[in-house]
């Protein structure tokens, strides 16, 4: 009997494998699978296998090392060998009769499945399985061995891997700051005539003429109307009598004013009978709010009016009543400019450029200086140092011409001449910083000074105006030096961590804000996050700065 051995991948498909039976002239065949084979989880397969097998007359057997593999392979019903030196040592007929004489003991296919998938140590023959034996002295190299990778363990979990970083924020405090600074101007002196030790920078001297022009619509009504006039009661409820002059104002509720044309006595009450007079009113050209009254003066009588004069509580006790109609009132005006009108104007004009100047001068300086406009600071436009002149005020007439003409508007305009000192806000700045980082208490450094809150005073103005002497106030911040690179934040780190070396975290943070005026806040954090104690080597932990 001749036989045929292949040597499989094992990613061979049934068909290829049937192939193989089919066209093998051998009568013995045997299939070399590895370990790892698809079709050994393909029951299905393997019985269509076998019965191709035996329809075309061929004794098939599988060699493979995979010892579930057999189990499952004899389940099924095809002869298997573990190796093919089994085949030498058994011939291959007397296998096959065996098999064939013997009643082979099969596994329910559920039983095999529940096997393969539990997850057991795999079976072994008991014939190939090796027996160890460990001497004494193995036993306790393996035991001395475990305790060296324990405590190893526990160095690294306690010592060598836990990292601490400490973010401290450094305590800050606020200072007031006061320099008197030498501003020279910089169209008369040079870089060699600034003296540091006496806070010297340059000023530069800015001016600007300007012209403001406004047309001025207030243009005063004459009045060529009629007052309305009449009788009114004036009652008095006092105790006392009150006398008033002529021309004093008598007003309703709606502003509406009338005048008392000759000196009045009012005699007291008597007896709880309050006294009563009559006299003549005229209304006057204007009422409560300037405005022409005219027609409003007419109504009818019982009008109550009061004397808006006294002082609000006798209000109420002397009043006045008309007892006729109050009649004879016309409105007509024409608009006539006064003197009044121009005397007006030069003061609207005044006003509006005082608050123009501020404007006029940033502006120059923004065509002087494009470059360092952001930069250069205006003196207040107080003080000796600051000029506004008027240089002239003109109407687009002479005064005398425009007074008494009859019109609603007319122009006018103002030329102004200003004049002040600029200079660096930069190089005021690194004046001060330089002072005062000198200056700075134990331990300290300045972190910044307020730039926004700088509040110059000129004292005095030298040397024809080209030397100023100008006091400055402001507020500058100083904070503890912390930073680990820095001379002073190395010792500061290396005396905090003598504190807090193997510390809970919590007790560290409230030792370094209670016991260090060099902390405002802390927040510690420790890796692995399950870590509870800072670490007890020094140089596992790190210093930052937290920023608030």
């Amino acid at each position: 009997m001749n036989e045929r051995i292949f040597h499989l991948s094992g990613n061979e498909s049934l068909e290829v494998l049937k192939e193989f039976l089919e066209h093998c002239t051998a009568d013995s065949i045997l299939f070399l699978f590895p370990r790892k084979s698809w079709i050994f989880h393909q029951n299905t397969d393997l019985k269509k296998l076998r019965d191709f097998a035996e329809k075309k007359k061929k004794e098939l057997t599988i060699v493979t090392n995979n010892a579930l593999a057999r189990i499952t392979l004899q389940a099924v019903g095809i002869a298997v060998l573990a190796t093919l030196e089994d085949r030498e040592k058994t011939p291959f007929e007397k296998s096959r009769e065996n098999f064939s004489s013997k009643k082979i003991s099969t596994i329910p296919i559920e039983t095999l499945r529940k096997a393969l998938n539990k997850k057991t140590t795999p079976y072994i023959s008991r014939e190939k399985a090796p027996i160890f034996t460990l001497s004494r002295p193995v036993l306790h190299a393996l035991l001395l061995l475990g305790i060296l990778l324990m405590g190893f363990f526990f160095f690294l979990l306690k010592i060598a891997i836990p990292v601490a970083v400490v973010k401290i924020a450094p305590f800050k405090k606020e200072e007031e700051m006061h320099i008197n600074v030498h501003m020279l101007s910089k169209s008369v002196f040079q870089e060699s005539d600034l003296w540091r030790e006496n806070n010297g920078i340059f000023t530069y001297p800015i001016e600007k003429v300007f012209v403001l022009s406004k047309t001025f619509s207030g243009v005063s009504k004459e009045f060529l109307g009629e007052n309305a006039h009449g009788k009114m009661k004036i009652t008095n409820t006092l105790p006392e009598e009150f006398t008033f002059r002529n021309n004093t104002r008598i007003q309703n509720q709606d502003g509406v004013v009338f005048l008392i044309q000759d000196w009045i006595t009012i005699p007291p009450a008597k007896n709880g009978e309050s006294s009563e007079i009559e006299i003549e009113v005229v209304a006057s050209e204007k009422d409560k709010y300037e405005k022409i009254q005219g027609e409003k003066g007419n109504m009818p009588k019982g009008q109550h009016f009061f004397f808006p004069g006294l002082k609000e509580e006798y209000q109420e006790k002397i009043f006045a009543e008309n007892i006729t109609p109050l009649e004879g009132g016309k409105t007509e005006w024409i608009y006539k400019i006064t003197k009044s009108d121009i005397e007006k104007a030069k003061e609207q004009l005044i006003k509006e450029a005082k608050e123009s100047e501020k404007t006029e001068l940033l502006y120059e300086i923004e065509q002087l200086y494009p470059e360092r406009k952001d930069e250069m600071e205006m003196l207040p436009l107080t003080g000796k140092q600051f000029l506004s002149e008027i240089v002239e005020i003109k109407f687009e007439k002479p005064e005398e011409d425009l007074i008494g003409e009859e019109r609603t508007e007319f122009s006018g305009e103002i030329r102004v001449r200003v004049q002040n000192y600029i200079y660096s806000k930069n190089d005021l700045i690194s004046l001060i910083e330089e002072k005062f980082k000198r200056s700075a208490p134990e331990g300290m450094d300045l972190l910044l000074v307020n730039r926004r809150v700088l509040v110059p005073e000129v004292l005095s103005l030298e040397n024809n105006n080209t030397l100023l002497k100008v006091s400055f106030s402001t507020r500058g911040i100083y904070q503890y030096i912390i930073e680990p690179k820095s001379k002073k934040g190395l010792e500061f780190s290396q005396k905090v961590k003598k504190e807090i070396v193997g510390v809970r975290k919590d007790e560290a943070e409230k030792n370094l804000i209670n016991n260090f005026e060099e902390v405002s806040d802390v927040q510690i954090d420790l890796w692995p996050t399950w870590v509870k104690t800072l670490p007890t080597l020094s140089e596992k932990i790190q210093f930052e700065i937290l920023e608030e």
